[in-house]
This record gives C-alpha cells, structure tokens and sequence, in this order.
C-alpha cells in the first residue's frame, strides 16, 4: 500500500504544503517517502528512505520549489522520474500488480532496459508502471495500455510540465479531488487534506477509469474509460 498526492498552486510554491499533506498519509506506508515538483524549467525529485517528518531538510525543500508537484509514502522510492515521447515525467503508484514476473519477463525479452538494477527481482512495480505508460505517446495512451496489460488495479498521480495527471483504476485504490483558494489537490484520502492552511475542501472522487488533469486553470476530465469492455479481466474486479 502506499499514499499518493499532488497539488497544483496558481500563484505560490506547493512544496511545503505538499510535506504536510503527505504526513497525513504516512500510515499507508513508512519505508520510502518522495517529493516531485515542476519549477518552471525541470522536474525535480527527492526519495528518502524512512517518514517524511525529518527526512527532508529546508535546502531541499527549496530546491523543490514550484507551483505543481507530486509525492508519496510507499514501501519503494517514488517518485520514479523518466523521459521519452511524452517528454519529462514523475510517477507516484497506490495499488499491485498480480502479473508482475510475466510483464517484467516480457518487457527483457522485447529488448527493454531497466536502468540502475543488478538483478529482475530489484524491479518494482512502479517501474513497470512508468515504462508500460511513457512508450505510448500521451498519458491517456499509456493509462488505456495500462488497463489493458496489468492483472490487478492502480491509482496514479503524474507530474509533467503543464499540468498534474490522475487516474484510477477499478476502484480499490482510491482517489480524492480537493480544491482550496490557493489552487487543487488529488490524493489517497481527504485527511491529507486537513493538514493545509487552509484545508482543501472535498470536491469528488476520480471514478473508476477515469484520467483527470489538474493545473492553475482547474480540474478536467480527459477519459472515462469503460472498463469491462477494455479489459476480459474486468469481471474479476467490483465494478459498481
């Protein structure tokens, strides 16, 4: 299990309020915690190992400053980071993959590198995540593939440089929207919300299927995917 978050902020840097949002989910998962932003130029990203209280120092904090960005607290490093098609990305990931061997197994077989590791069992899931969605040539091909490929479901926070991207899988793994003065916030639960001044007010939950775009300008819908038609292993997820 893991926690995810993002915030977009139309006129003030989201790194600090980001922090705190993502204390208030630290009870999903306390191994690894992450923070992404976009500066204007690049995105930037820090992984520590352990809680977020402490992990990250006001150097960092302001070396991440921006007015979009991404975290987590999860059992692996997130924010995983990547360039291709679709330009620069980071990737945070709620959720499991039951076919997780057989999709790494056949990304090695078609001749595809994962970069960093010494062994197959070092690759995550969220590695899977972030190759299956940065070959296709928008986010929204890469979420459809997604739900084509992978046994299993998924809630996803992306960060690229014009905006924040959320999608959802079947339904297990849930996804909030939130909205406040100073911009729009999508995360794992509400509580995160709480931990902002001022607090992000509940606007809805990204439904099943859905991919949803946030930047200064609000939040909009991109997809609503139908997923038993997408996928024959729809029947084996709760639908409703």
């Amino acid at each position: 299990m893991a926690g995810v978050m993002g915030i977009v902020y139309k006129e003030k840097d989201c790194v600090e309020d980001l922090k705190k949002g993502l204390q208030y989910l630290q009870h999903r998962a306390q191994d690894y915690c992450g923070l992404a932003s976009f500066d204007g130029k690049k995105i930037k990203n820090i992984t520590h190992e352990g809680k977020v209280l402490g992990s990250f120092s006001d150097i960092e904090l302001k070396k991440l400053n921006g007015f979009y960005g991404i975290g987590s607290v999860a059992n692996d490093e997130q924010p995983v980071s990547s360039y291709s098609s679709l330009g620069e990305m980071a990737i945070c990931f709620d959720g499991n993959i039951i076919n997780h061997i057989d999709l790494r197994d056949n990304f090695i077989k078609e001749g595809a590198s994962f970069i960093g590791f010494s062994n197959p069992r070092e690759i995550k899931n969220i590695d899977l995540i972030s190759k299956i969605i940065s070959k296709e040539n928008n986010f929204e091909k890469g979420i459809e593939k997604l739900i084509k490929k992978i046994e299993g479901d998924f809630s996803i926070v992306a960060l690229m440089k014009d905006s924040i991207y959320a999608a959802r899988g079947w339904g297990r793994k849930p996804l909030i929207l939130g909205e406040n003065e100073k911009g729009y916030a999508v995360a794992s639960e509400s509580n995160s919300f709480l931990n902002i001044c001022p607090p992000f007010k509940i606007i809805r939950d990204v439904k099943p299927g859905e991919i949803v775009q946030l930047n200064r300008y609000g939040i909009n819908t991109l997809k609503e995917f139908n997923l038993q038609r997408l996928c024959v292993k729809s029947q084996d997820f709760n639908l409703k």
